[in-house]
């Protein structure tokens, strides 16, 4: 009825020019609470001089009507026009410039929301999540980081972060993150993010710390794939008597409570004989030979190296 009124008001145009003014603006209020956004739209681009009001209604009728350039060309004034910053405002330039594909504008504008509001994660997540589409990973990272020395980022984040690190090819860099963040008690304690870090150690060429993680794996969920790879890491480091035990642990499958598939555990007996066989028990090393013989996947080495044990006396 309201509208219906100012209508007719409207049409009689007998109102003075300011009575006039204040009609026009009121009914393009009116014509938005009812999602006519296009009226309101041919209202407000028509006032002389519109005040803050009126802009925004228009900004936010452009935005309804998915006209987001001109959304954005009069949300990037109504954001300078030296009124106190209002964060919805940025919130809204960004969906428009992210839509028009304006990446250099839309990192700008998180830049400005993240100084508003420092402590908010999603704008950091925003901003190094527009760099990584944009294909600069680095960008991204250097977000991420800047970000977490701030002490704002989520578990969530946090994880990216580490993953980010693997794709760039330093997965050093993604093992001492997740160490750090694991010994900050950041990310939860789980099995899976030991088996994480255990293989970005492995990544990184580093055995050490990724035999410390393993042990520590081992020690709250012992199964004989995790024996067999201590073993594997025991040998790559030389150390034979460690290798022997984690290798008899893992074919054991009384002791380790499941077995491997028939192709791990050949590889187990392989293993096991060569680290017998470097301690110097060449009997023992013999018997775990001919036990990884017996598998088609191993059966050629686990020959070369009985053979060898033959001629050798």
């Amino acid at each position: 009825q309201a509208i219906s009124a100012f209508e007719e008001a409207r049409a009689l145009d007998i109102l003075p020019h300011d009575d006039a003014l204040q009609l026009e603006r009121e009914l393009a209020l009116l014509y938005v609470q009812q999602d006519r956004y296009a009226d309101a739209v041919a209202i407000l681009e028509t006032l002389p001089e519109p005040d803050r009001e009126s802009r925004l209604l228009l900004a936010q009728s452009y935005l309804q009507l998915a006209r987001y350039r001109d959304a954005g060309r009069l949300l990037e004034e109504l954001t300078h026009d030296g009124q106190s910053a209002d964060k919805t405002l940025y919130e809204a330039l960004f969906f428009c410039q992210h839509t028009l594909g304006e990446t250099s504008a839309a990192a700008s504008t998180l830049q400005e929301l993240i100084e508003i509001e420092p402590d908010a994660p999603i704008y950091w997540r925003q901003l190094a999540s527009l760099h990584y589409e944009n294909g600069s990973t680095n960008h991204a990272l250097a977000v991420l980081e800047a970000a977490y020395l701030q002490d704002v980022l989520q578990a969530d984040d946090l994880l990216n972060m580490v993953s980010l690190y693997q794709a760039e090819g330093v997965p050093y860099k993604a093992a001492m993150l997740l160490q750090r963040l694991l010994d900050e008690r950041r990310l939860d304690n789980s099995i899976e993010r030991h088996e994480q870090l255990v293989n970005l150690w492995l990544s990184a060429r580093e055995t050490v710390p990724a035999i410390k993680t393993l042990k520590r794996l081992i020690a709250r969920s012992p199964t004989a794939e995790r024996w067999l790879r201590l073993g594997q890491m025991h040998i790559d480091q030389a150390q034979w008597s460690s290798a022997t035990l984690a290798l008899k642990t893992a074919v054991n499958t009384e002791t380790t409570g499941n077995s491997l598939s028939p192709e791990r555990l050949a590889e187990a007996w392989l293993w096991l004989g060569i680290a017998y066989f470097e301690s110097g028990h060449q009997q023992q090393a013999r018997i775990a030979f001919q036990r990884s013989e017996r598998y088609s996947f191993t059966r050629l080495m686990a020959q070369q190296w009985l053979s060898y044990l033959e001629s050798s006396g």
